[in-house]
């Protein structure tokens, strides 16, 4: 028996000049809960086959991942910032993967606010 796999004509890779910082807010007092998170999409992600960005986020030390827009959500691929509420007083990592018709990538772009 042989098995032929067609291979993908795209290439899907994850998002480029991930950054994630806290938020200072300007008004009367700080909000620690915001963080800011920015990204570019990649170059060498063929024109066209990201559908959009999924971002998540977990608790650390050992938290697990969670789509902080909601299940099965994610941001149009035009947005490349997002700002995140995230309960105080806790300690996150966030991640961005790009999404595609038919993969998702595998969330290597990962910062700690």
């Amino acid at each position: 028996v042989v098995t032929v796999k067609a291979r993908p004509s795209f290439l899907l890779f994850p998002p480029d000049a991930f950054k994630a910082s806290a938020v200072k807010d300007t008004g009367p007092r700080d909000d620690p809960g915001l963080v800011k998170l920015t990204w570019q999409a990649n170059p060498r992600t063929t024109p066209g086959v990201t559908l959009g960005y999924v971002i998540e986020r977990r608790e650390l030390p050992k938290g697990d991942w969670e789509n902080v827009l909601g299940k099965g959500r994610m941001l149009d691929p035009s947005v490349t910032e997002y700002v995140d509420r995230a309960p105080p007083g806790r300690r996150y990592e966030y991640r961005v993967r790009a999404v595609g018709s038919d993969a998702v990538t595998d969330g290597e772009l990962e910062g700690k606010p």
